[in-house]
């Protein structure tokens, strides 16, 4: 009886899925969840694999809900911060999505194989007299005329993401960046650690400057953060919730503040 009520709900988010429009994004919505369902497989137990960040999810599939269908079919359950695996969702569920998702993905990647080869097929043809050993996929799978070009350009809801990482190129930031780093301080500490080394270990100058950087940021330039104190008294706040940024917050690319007490 289980096993049914696991189907019922697999054919429902499934449903939803199938009906995104875009052979994209449906195939990398579908990649994303089978990555999920996957690690989950491997080991549920994993903090990584078993809490997903609640803006990752909102950020990621906002647009799809039959994606936020199946991440709880899997057994997430959404709090204040994150959406958490419950302890006791089933590893027989979680499987039976996966191969679910499975199935959806290995039927669009031969439905793509299909269009291009029908492509290719018709473009050899001659329309003027089709001739059975010229080509010999059914001509009344798909016409040409209902083809559509994937937009390369319509990866939302990644967009964002990929404007994150491009920002890192501005080269204002990085100026500011550098004028920060302790570049003699890491140089001299490279070159000892170079002296120190044997002929035979074969470490660059590179390997050994991001090393340092690591470590720099890591243990002097950043500070873990986890309750702040009041400015006022000077106690020790706790955890309220996760609000929306202000505006001031938006422009330095806020998107989940949480509100301390």
């Amino acid at each position: 009886m289980l096993i049914i009520l696991d189907m019922a709900n697999g054919d429902e988010f499934l449903s939803e899925l199938q009906q995104i429009r875009n052979s994209d994004d449906h195939l990398i919505v579908i990649t994303l969840l089978l990555d999920i369902g996957r690690n989950l497989l491997q080991d549920k137990t994993n903090l990584r694999n078993n809490t997903l960040p609640i803006e990752y999810v909102h950020e990621t599939f906002q647009s799809y809900p039959g994606a936020i269908k199946c991440l709880i079919d899997m057994g997430f359950e959404k709090n204040d911060r994150n959406y958490v695996l419950n302890k006791s969702s089933s590893m027989d569920r979680i499987r039976h999505i996966v191969q679910l998702l499975e199935n959806e993905e290995n039927k669009q990647l031969k439905n793509e194989k299909n269009v291009e080869s029908i492509i290719s097929c018709e473009q050899r043809c001659d329309n003027t007299d089709p001739s059975p050993t010229t080509c010999t996929i059914p001509q009344h799978v798909i016409s040409i005329s209902d083809i559509m070009i994937p937009n390369q350009l319509r990866f939302i809801p990644f967009l964002s993401m990929l404007n994150r990482v491009q920002s890192y190129e501005n080269p204002k930031l990085k100026q500011l960046i550098r004028a920060v780093v302790p570049h003699q301080e890491l140089d001299q500490n490279i070159k000892l650690k170079l002296k120190q080394l044997s002929n035979e270990e074969k470490v660059s100058y590179d390997d050994l400057l991001l090393l340092e950087l690591l470590q720099w940021f890591k243990y002097k330039f950043f500070k873990w953060f986890d309750q702040p104190k009041c400015n006022m008294c000077e106690k020790q706040m706790v955890y309220s919730a996760s609000v929306e940024p202000t505006v001031a917050e938006l422009k330095h690319d806020a998107h989940n503040v949480e509100l301390y007490k």
